[in-house]
C-alpha cells in the first residue's frame, strides 16, 4: 500500500506530530519509506525528531536505521532542548546513551547548559548514565 501511495505522489510531511507512531511503528516499514526518499529528520512543531523518540524509548534497532540513513544525532528540540541522546538520558535508557555515544553523538550538545544528557542523568537519577558520560 505504502509502495501504491508513493507512485501516486504521497509524501511524509515534514512536520508531523507522531512520526514514530505512524511511520516507524514497524521496521520494514520504516526500512521501506527510508529507501524511497523519507526525510529522516522530520520533527514535531517543537523540533522533536523521530530518533529523539526512538532514544527516549530505547529501541537500538530502530535507532541504527536511522543513523545509518543519515539522522542528525545531535539535533536539538524546542521543548527540553536537548539531543536525542539527553532524551535517552532523560528517560533512563542507558543502553541507547551507550550506542548513541559509540555512535559519535556529542555528550556535551544540549540547547542549555541544564539539558546536557549528564544534566538529566543526574536530575533524574541515573546513576549508571552519569558513570557513562563522565568516564568520556
Amino acid at each position: 500500500m505504502m509502495e501504491l501511495l508513493m507512485r501516486y505522489g504521497a509524501e511524509v510531511p515534514a512536520v508531523v506530530k507522531w512520526a514514530q507512531a505512524y511511520y516507524f511503528e514497524r521496521y520494514d516499514g520504516a526500512e521501506f519509506l527510508l529507501e524511497n526518499g523519507m526525510n529522516l529528520n522530520i520533527m514535531t512543531c517543537q523540533r522533536v525528531t523521530i530518533l529523539h523518540n526512538i532514544a527516549q524509548n530505547g529501541d537500538i534497532e530502530k535507532a541504527g536505521l536511522l543513523i545509518r540513513y543519515g539522522a542528525d544525532l545531535n539535533a536539538v528540540d524546542g521543548i527540553y532542548h536537548s539531543t536525542p541522546m539527553g532524551f535517552a538520558a532523560r528517560w533512563g535508557q542507558v543502553e541507547m546513551v551507550a550506542f548513541l555515544m559509540a555512535q559519535g553523538a556529542d555528550i556535551h550538545q544540549a540547547g542549555a547548559p541544564w539539558a546536557t544528557p549528564l544534566e538529566w542523568a543526574r536530575k533524574k537519577q541515573y546513576p549508571e548514565i552519569e558513570r557513562l558520560l563522565t568516564r568520556r
